[in-house]
């Protein structure tokens, strides 16, 4: 929320989760700046307040594309097609903003940050992404001597096969 000090957004955040267990809350690496005044980060703060931070790369480039490949479209563990990353229609205004975020005209790479306020949800999808692990691709098959060996028994019965493993 706009204008919010510290304290405030992190009963914010405990509020929006309505008492579920919160599991993690990605942050840029400047909330662990130390404040001269204080000597404690924004991160100690939120902490202090109940609501520990992760620490996330705010890489753009990076999580730009880590994005697109979430969102890349491939086959699941059951052969349906769909991708890593689902939007659900109740996302309403991270549909909204990331239809209408734009390249960086000076960097295609990155995206826009004007208009501002339209940044803040794919940015946090994109902070999401980059506190995530790339998801787990399945295991090609492994054989005990590095191969498949097949090979027909005899002319008569072409149709048997023997897999060594």
């Amino acid at each position: 929320g706009q204008g919010l000090i510290v304290s405030q957004a992190a009963a914010r955040i405990k509020e929006l989760c309505g008492g579920d267990e919160i599991r993690a809350v990605f942050a840029p690496p400047d909330l662990w700046s130390r404040q001269k005044d204080t000597g404690r980060s924004i991160a100690d703060l939120f902490s202090i307040s109940g609501v520990t931070l992760t620490r996330v790369s705010s890489a753009r480039k990076a999580g730009w594309l880590a994005l697109k490949e979430w969102l890349t479209v491939s086959k699941d563990e059951s052969g349906t097609l769909s991708s890593r990353l689902r939007i659900f229609d109740c996302c309403t205004n991270l549909i909204r903003s990331m239809s209408l975020l734009q390249c960086d005209r000076l960097d295609p790479a990155d995206c826009a940050n004007v208009p501002h306020e339209l940044t803040h949800a794919p940015d946090a999808v994109r902070y999401f992404i980059s506190g995530q692990p790339r998801p787990a691709e399945a295991p090609a098959p492994q054989y005990r001597y590095g191969f498949s060996f097949e090979k027909r028994l005899s002319p008569s019965d072409s149709e048997k096969q023997i897999r060594i493993i």
